[in-house]
């Protein structure tokens, strides 16, 4: 099913957990205990991820955004 508020969610890709990321109307991540959230839902207030790359067996996510500062660029985003 859709997050809430989406109208598209097309995966972009998955680990050997099963972990998938994706787009649409925003950047996501689903597993199978939390279901899909939206991955800007998870980070400090002020960041924007506008892309996804991929994401390794460790969770961590290749994404492109925007910092607090206005900075773009590649982030890599470690799971807590």
């Amino acid at each position: 099913p859709l997050i809430p508020g989406f109208t598209r969610m097309d995966p972009a890709a998955v680990n050997n957990l099963g972990q998938v990321v994706g787009y649409g109307d925003q950047v996501w991540i689903w597993d199978s205990v939390n279901g899909a959230r939206p991955i800007n839902g998870l980070l400090p207030t002020g960041w924007n991820i506008s892309q996804v790359g991929g994401i390794n067996d460790s969770g961590q996510i290749l994404a492109g955004g925007t910092s607090p500062t206005g900075t773009q660029g590649l982030v890599l985003l470690n799971p807590i």
